[in-house]
């Protein structure tokens, strides 16, 4: 039996999600907010469980009875709480002491979340009593004017991030903006010499760059126990559904599927392969009519000087059962994949499972990683790591306009 807070059937189907039960656990309101003693319950000899072995449904046993959440609901609610609370607005901290914020991360000892900014009053408030934020703005600029400030993290939508940046950083703020950093590379080089005149750190969030198991991958890498990198394949399909918002606009996202599930991918084999010059890239997508569509599915080709090749496969209109997502790294001597990590390398001749033993692990790599984030981003503000400006960012950003441009015209771009 687990406590949750509780207000009614719904708030327990939602606590439901997969990797949200160990994030509740950790953050959930006091005990005596919880009214209910919930368990999920589930064996695998459970009839709700499908012929691969995926649950099909989750039996919830309560102090009111038995609730049953379907697949389905689980996979919608998983997509809704996952905008609602990471990607919909922006935070301030403080240095001193603790919080909940962005909004897992800010746990950590160190920072306390004082401010929640978002030009819907209401949302922003109901998710600062959630938390516990003592204030709410709907108005930028009158949230950079508090004096409780040491740093925003910003998760606007995109076309907002170089503006919002910039003001922040006038105010001598560190700042923790998701990605991208501005739509154009030039606004990101704009960021990096707005950060450097302020004498403040500037810091993306490619949260995935914080996995435990990105983390394990990076250093078989780097050790060279692989060999050299040839080849990384990696995509997202998303399974197919009615969207709207801001991520539907061009003019406010910059791009559909691929900035927004290929970005990350991009900025993801880049860092582990250690930013090589790129030499040539392929595109081909598929948008809708209006000059203000997106595209909703793009398949990119990337090769790069030191013979590196990356393909990528993404859509958000792919008809299937579940959401997928892969990324597969293929070396001289070895090969690996994440989600969960696997490595095989060759020893005497034999490929070998050389996989870390604490590869699986409890807490959803999506969790930890904004844990780890915002973790750093603490640790570069107070000067226990070092900090590198995100000069590489303008390289990546120039990779993703050459896509749309290969893919808007037709035809190969060349560096």
């Amino acid at each position: 039996d687990v406590p949750f807070w509780h207000t009614g059937k719904e708030v327990v189907r939602k606590c439901i999600l997969y990797g949200f039960v160990r994030w509740l656990l950790a953050s959930s309101a006091p005990a005596s907010h919880a009214d209910v003693q919930c368990a999920l319950v589930l064996p695998s000899s459970h009839p709700a469980r499908g012929r691969s072995g995926r649950a099909g449904s989750v039996v919830l046993r309560t102090e009111r009875g038995d609730i049953t959440v379907s697949a389905r609901d689980i996979r919608a609610v998983m997509r809704d709480a996952r905008g609602a609370i990471l990607h919909s607005t922006y935070f301030s901290v403080d240095r001193e002491s603790r919080g909940r914020g962005h909004l897992t991360g800010l746990t950590l000892r160190g920072a306390s979340l004082v401010a929640l900014c978002d030009n819907d009053a209401a949302k922003a408030r109901a998710l600062a009593d959630r938390f516990g934020v003592p204030d709410v703005f709907t108005d930028f600029e009158e949230l950079l004017d508090s004096d409780e400030l040491d740093a925003v993290v910003i998760a606007t939508p995109n076309h907002l991030h170089e503006p919002h940046v910039l003001s922040a950083l006038r105010k001598k703020l560190h700042v923790l903006c998701e990605r991208p950093l501005a739509l154009s590379a030039r606004g990101i080089e704009r960021c990096i010499a707005a950060a450097q005149k302020a004498d403040v750190r500037l810091v993306v969030g490619h949260n995935h760059r914080f996995r435990s198991d990105t983390q394990a991958l990076d250093q078989f890498i780097r050790n060279g126990e692989l060999g050299q990198v040839t080849s990384i394949r990696c995509g997202s399909l998303q399974v197919k559904k009615n969207a709207d918002g801001w991520r539907n606009r061009r003019a406010e996202s910059g791009g559909g599927v691929f900035l927004e599930h290929g970005f990350p991918l991009l900025d993801l084999a880049m860092w582990l392969a250690d930013g090589p010059s790129p030499v040539r890239v392929v595109s081909s997508m598929r948008r809708g009519r209006g000059a203000g569509a997106v595209e909703d599915a793009m398949q990119v080709f990337l090769e790069c000087e030191n013979g590196l090749v990356l393909n990528l496969d993404l859509s958000w209109s792919y008809v299937g059962d579940e959401d997928r997502w892969w990324f597969e790294v293929h070396a001289t001597r070895g090969s690996a994949k994440l989600a969960p990590l696997r490595v095989t390398k060759e020893l005497n001749g034999r490929a070998v499972d050389v996989s870390p033993s604490g590869a699986g692990v409890r807490e959803s790599p999506f969790l930890q990683s904004y844990r780890a984030e915002i973790a750093h981003f603490l640790a570069v503000i107070r000067g226990e790591t070092p900090y590198e400006p995100p000069v590489d960012q303008v390289g990546v950003q120039k990779i993703v306009e050459a896509v749309y441009k290969a893919a808007e015209d037709g035809k190969e771009v060349r560096f």
